[in-house]
């Protein structure tokens, strides 16, 4: 991974050069979008530099009490040993990991993952052999917004106006809490990582959206790095709507992390987790958050606990926490397997890949707000459970966590409503949003690692020994129900309804998915086999007499099954390693898992994703680059014009153009939000300060006609004005005539003020207020995820849609958009008065009128008829007033690939020598990224 990582690091410094660059060179409405989208982009870099540093990694994932942990003991444990051991290095002793540490009873874990690898750790204390992950402030924010969200139905909705003035009195009272350094756990990335993380899970509800639109992160990212731990939760708590029960826990867990020193991780011994009934990954501990520590060991007095605390080692230092709160705050739980393991190579994936148990999957609580506020403690808990799964789930796939994902289903219907989404989301992410993209990286993976079987994604249908049951209760008839039941409705039925991609029919564009496999657990098939043992193990011997001709029949019915043939890709192995005595179906799946745990393919998935970056990164500096060869540019241009016009092409045929469009366009409350701060800011202070002055005129020139000098205010030049004193005192130094002058009374400031106000485009505040105008409107268009990209305009490339935006700030510039603006607008920003006339809705109307006739003309309106492209079709100039028939989207996108070259001939024509400086720097950015 060395050379990625280099990869990544060339990149990194790529970005921070432009970051600086675009700083002191790029205009000030193209600095607001641009540098938020390089910040954006240098978080994915380094977050994909972070995930050179994970091992492959098999997940199992699916609902609660599917049957994960039995299958964990299957991967985990060497096919001679009857149970999974943990290993305790330290001691050399072994713990059972069903009967000593998983809790009993199945039940479920806190919440958390647990890892279980071969990889032995340096540097742990050797009395706290077990690492131990924690979340951040940052992922308690996330876990408790998706909690609440997601769960909680009918949320009471504060009016905007009033949120707004809310956020606005905590942000006043927070910046008066700061300190002059930032505290080390948490940075600008971070916060900005939350805004992110919650606009794509979160992006439709009401809080979510309505704070975004107020800049509520950006404002959040300038103050929180820089006031303590227990005040953030004072401005965070608008999130989940100020609820008592999510602040509480918040400050409880952040206590938590202070008293850990915010660490990532730490490290405890087994006493954490044996004996199993006091064990952090039990979820009774979650209700015992609020219990005190004499109530804690009077309850759990038979386990031979004295105490509830627990000593970690965190940072190299020695902590004592409530064990409660610690198994609150873990997020991955880190076990170590004995070393025989390898010896079985069956399970020879091992040396290359950790196995993830992840907490199962729950249908969300669903409560009425009005309900939840009045519920028990347990009860408002279950909300952050739920929380905290989804989350896990998500965080590990989109920071490249998880290299194969097992999706176990157990028998009976699907139930979890989010489940098919989540995994589809993963599906797309990982192998391919089409059958096309899939059947080239599967081909390409097998290429790479020159392996038969390159399918990430494994379906395994635990619980088998039901169809036993079913098989004994009917006809030999009948069996096919029980196929259609399992393969079809309970999984390809229920994973793909009303989907636009049905993966389980049309994996590739050749084949339907065939990469399900079947599980049973012979202690649940004591009825129909030979066996001895007892209560937690069986030995099996064979099938019994009397069900032989049965299972020759279900096997018969099963190979046949048009169900179990679309998508078990060999069924007759498939059945056979099943049903044999002591087997359980698992051998016959690993063939197929242990080539997709190919460190290589990890590495060849983090490496597109650099240069994926690079390329975006890349796009979006050369739209400020202005070369010497204007043909080299026209080619670029053409290049991109032609990589455009197929775009939209595709987007006219699926009738996505409009909707594009409009999400291009500037919105009100855009428009708005900036106004509003505008006045309230340094405009307010502008204009304060003119009206003193107005008042304070006559005097001041009084007091100059009095020594001779005359003085016309607004239109004698502050020059002028100097040089007729410097005639009456008969003193030519200035700085000493404006000593003298002010012990006689005489401002330089009132001066300025009295004299002619020479407007340019720097102290106008007009164009002030269309700059930061311009550019939030870009920046809320580069605001887009690549998600919403894909789903809503099938943008599967970014660097697609950044060439598109490219356009929009070239042909802003070429058509004159920010003086038609200032135009527009000036006389409604100069009449604002507070007290008289408050203009919001007008100047907002107006803004994004003129924003809005741009973006859906891209300025051509401006632009005379002759001198516009001519469109194929009717052989008229695009935009025609007035033409009968005009085919707008077809318009657009002639106006779009017109719009490359008529922006280089602009941008040539252009005086660029004072930029000589400036384009000579960017060059050597540009190419320092170019470079391998």
């Amino acid at each position: 991974m060395k050379d990625i990582v280099a990869k990544c690091q060339i990149v990194g410094r790529g970005i921070s050069s432009a970051l600086r660059w675009m700083e002191e060179f790029a205009s000030e409405e193209k600095q607001r979008a641009s540098l938020a989208k390089l910040k954006k982009l240098n978080r994915e870099i380094k977050k994909l530099e972070r995930a050179t540093h994970l091992k492959p990694a098999v997940a199992l994932f699916g609902p609660s009490q599917a049957g994960k942990s039995f299958m964990v003991g299957l991967l985990a444990k060497s096919s001679s040993d009857e149970v999974m051991y943990v290993a305790d290095d330290a001691t050399g002793k072994m713990y059972d990991f069903t009967d000593q540490i998983n809790p009993p009873g199945g039940k479920e874990s806190t919440g958390l993952v647990t890892r279980f690898t071969v990889e032995r750790h340096a540097g742990q204390p050797a009395d706290k052999p077990i690492m131990v992950k924690l979340f951040s402030q940052v992922d308690l924010v996330k876990i408790i917004a998706v909690g609440f969200h997601k769960n909680i139905i009918e949320p009471a909705t504060c009016p905007r106006e009033q949120l707004l003035g809310e956020v606005e009195k905590v942000l006043a009272d927070l910046r008066g809490e700061m300190r002059e350094t930032p505290y080390p756990e948490i940075d600008e990335d971070q916060i900005m990582g939350i805004k992110e993380y919650l606009s794509m899970k979160l992006g439709d509800k009401y809080i979510i959206r309505t704070l975004d639109e107020m800049s509520f992160w950006e404002r959040a990212a300038e103050i929180l790095p820089y006031v303590s731990w227990d005040k953030r939760y004072e401005l965070l708590q608008f999130i989940w709507g100020k609820h008592d029960f999510f602040n509480d826990l918040f400050i409880l867990l952040s206590r938590g992390l202070s008293t850990l020193n915010f660490a990532n991780m730490a490290y405890v011994g087994f006493d954490a987790l044996v004996p199993r009934e006091v064990s952090i990954i039990d979820v009774s501990r979650y209700s015992e958050i609020k219990e005190s520590e004499e109530e804690w060991c009077r309850k759990n007095a038979r386990t031979g606990v004295r105490t509830k605390s627990l000593e970690v080692s965190a940072g190299g230092k020695l902590a004592n926490i409530d064990r409660t709160i610690l198994s609150a705050l873990i997020s991955e739980l880190v076990l170590t397997l004995p070393t025989n393991v390898l010896e079985d190579h069956s399970r020879d994936f091992l040396k290359n890949a950790d196995i993830l148990d992840f907490p199962g999957e729950r249908s969300a609580d669903m409560f009425k707000e009005r309900d939840f506020v009045v519920k028990g403690f347990e009860d408002q808990l279950k909300v952050f459970l739920r929380g905290r799964v989804s989350y896990l789930f998500d965080y590990y796939s989109l920071n490249f966590g998880i290299s194969s994902l097992c999706l176990v289903l157990g028998d009976g219907n699907h139930e979890v409503a989010q489940l098919p989404h989540l995994i589809l989301e993963w599906i797309h992410g990982i192998h391919g949003e089409s059958p096309e993209a899939r059947a080239r990286k599967e081909s390409d993976t097998k290429m790479l690692t020159g392996q038969d079987y390159a399918n990430p994604l494994f379906v395994i249908l635990s619980k088998f020994n039901t169809a036993f049951d079913k098989g004994n209760a009917m006809k030999k008839e009948g069996y096919y129900s029980i196929w259609n039941g399992r393969f079809d409705d309970n999984f390809s039925q229920a994973y793909t309804k009303q989907m636009t991609d049905v993966w389980t029919k049309k994996w590739t564009d050749k084949d339907s998915f065939k990469n399900v496999f079947i599980l049973r657990n012979p202690m649940f098939s004591k009825a129909y086999f030979k066996n001895r043992g007892g209560e937690t193990h069986v030995w099996e011997e064979g099938l019994k007499e009397e069900f032989e001709v049965m299972m020759s029949y279900m096997r018969e019915s099963f190979v046949t099954d048009e169900n179990v043939r679309s998508l078990v890709d060999k069924p007759e192995a498939c059945w056979d390693d099943m049903i044999q005595p002591n087997h359980s179906g698992i051998d016959y799946m690993m063939p197929y898992l242990t080539p997709v745990t190919d460190p290589r393919i990890k590495k060849k998935q983090i490496e597109d994703a650099v240069e994926q970056v690079r390329k975006i990164v890349l796009n979006e500096l050369e739209q400020y680059y202005v070369g010497g060869n204007i043909e080299v540019e026209l080619s670029k241009a053409k290049k991109n014009a032609l990589q455009t016009n197929l775009l939209i092409g595709k987007m006219i045929s699926e009738q996505r153009t409009g909707k594009f469009i409009t999400a291009l366009s500037c919105p009100d409350y855009v428009a708005r939000r900036v106004y509003q701060e505008f006045v309230n800011g340094q405009f307010a202070v502008q204009k304060e300060v003119s009206q003193v002055n107005v008042s304070d005129n006559q005097v001041l020139v009084d007091l100059l006609d009095s020594y001779g000098i005359q003085v016309v205010p607004g239109k004698t030049r502050y020059e002028e004005i100097i040089s007729q004193l410097k005639t009456v005192t008969d003193i030519d130094d200035e700085k000493m005539l404006l000593e003298v002058i002010g012990e006689a009374g005489i401002d330089e400031a009132d001066l300025h003020a009295l004299a002619f106000y020479d407007r340019t485009k720097e102290n106008d505040p007009v164009y002030q207020f269309v700059n930061r105008l311009v550019g939030e409107w870009l920046r809320h268009i580069d605001s887009m995820d690549s998600s919403r990209l894909k789903e809503e305009f099938c943008i599967v490339n970014p660097v697609a849609f950044v060439q598109v935006v490219g356009v929009l700030k070239d042909n802003y510039e070429r058509v004159g958009l920010k003086e038609r603006l200032v135009d527009a607008l000036r006389s409604q920003v100069e009449s604002y008065d507070v007290s008289r006339n408050q203009n919001f809705e007008l100047v907002t109307r107006i803004a994004s009128s003129v924003i809005n006739q741009f973006v859906f003309s891209l300025g051509w309106i401006w632009v005379p008829v002759s001198e516009r492209p001519v469109q194929k079709s009717s052989g008229t100039p695009i935009f025609t007033p007035g033409e009968e028939g005009m085919d707008i989207a077809q318009s657009w996108r002639t106006g779009l690939v017109e719009s490359f070259v008529a922006n280089v001939y602009f941008k040539s024509k252009v005086d660029n020598k004072s930029n000589l400086k400036s384009m000579s720097k960017l060059g050597e950015i540009i190419h320092s990224i170019q470079e391998d």
